[in-house]
């Protein structure tokens, strides 16, 4: 979001703050319900802004051909054939980038917290189906766009001036796309946080219970707290390593190393235990 606020003139880690204060807000005070709304017009920002950003760079360009033969001109990686293959970097790397957040999938609390929210299983799992037919083509269209704005600017490509590069209506929704990708993700992960931490800790492992009022209220308040202290936290890591792709490769191979075999082994072996998941 940082990034994406500088084409305002906003300082970009001024942006950050007001980002993260902003979903820490909300997140705090109103909860998964909250967070579900809000991730509903967030992705229909993301799913109008992603699209319209192709087909108005493919109009401009001259479809596939005119942006193959931009490329052609520019000093691509290893060369115009393999820039626009889809195995183009090969699939060892593929599978480096690949995995670490596939595992991620199937361990994340967030998307679990999503299916246990859901209505009844039925639901549940034609949403995973549907969410994920239309992930695969977001994904592929989030690679034309990377290749659209390399045409477009070639050495002069930023963030910024790929967003500046777009009509002014059309900018509008690509800044908003992009501020709702990242707060749909970043709310749903604070949510997780908080409630591994007042579920399985403050109420859990210290043996509380939330049945009585006053403590419902301090569960209320634990959780208000812990949303802040993350949020706050994530602020400062996310300006202490500056590229975004680090950050994602570092999370995601911690968490997934650490939790997609126990995880697996607790959902599908007979004798997992209490005692095996602390263990692990």
């Amino acid at each position: 979001i940082s990034k994406v606020l500088t084409v305002f003139g906003i300082d970009s880690k001024m942006a950050a703050v007001v980002a993260i204060s902003i979903i820490i807000l909300y997140t705090s005070f109103s909860g998964m319900w909250g967070v579900a709304l809000t991730d509903v017009v967030q992705l229909v920002v993301i799913f109008i802004g992603v699209p319209l950003t192709t087909v108005i760079g493919m109009a401009k360009i001259g479809g596939w051909s005119g942006m193959a033969a931009k490329l052609s001109a520019m000093d691509v990686p290893g060369g115009l054939d393999t820039y626009l293959s889809p195995t183009g970097i090969g699939l060892a790397a593929m599978a480096s980038i690949a995995l670490p957040m596939i595992a991620y999938e199937i361990i994340g609390q967030d998307f679990y917290q999503r299916l246990l929210s859901a209505k009844n299983e039925r639901i549940a799992k034609n949403g995973c189906i549907i969410a994920g037919c239309i992930l695969m083509a977001m994904g592929v269209n989030s690679a034309i766009d990377g290749m659209l704005a390399r045409a477009f600017l070639g050495d002069n490509l930023t963030e910024v001036s790929a967003i500046a590069s777009l009509p002014t209506v059309a900018a509008g929704i690509v800044i908003a796309a992009l501020c709702a990708a990242v707060m749909s993700t970043a709310d749903s992960l604070l949510l997780a946080c908080t409630s591994h931490v007042v579920n399985d800790i403050y109420l859990g492992a210290m043996g509380k219970s939330a049945d009585d009022e006053n403590s419902s209220k301090a569960v209320l308040r634990m959780s208000i707290v812990t949303t802040v202290l993350v949020g706050a936290a994530s602020l400062f890591i996310s300006l202490a390593i500056p590229g975004i792709i680090t950050i994602l490769d570092y999370a995601y191979t911690f968490y997934a190393s650490g939790l997609v075999v126990p995880v697996l082994l607790g959902l599908f072996w007979k004798r997992g235990n209490a005692m095996a998941a602390v263990t692990s």
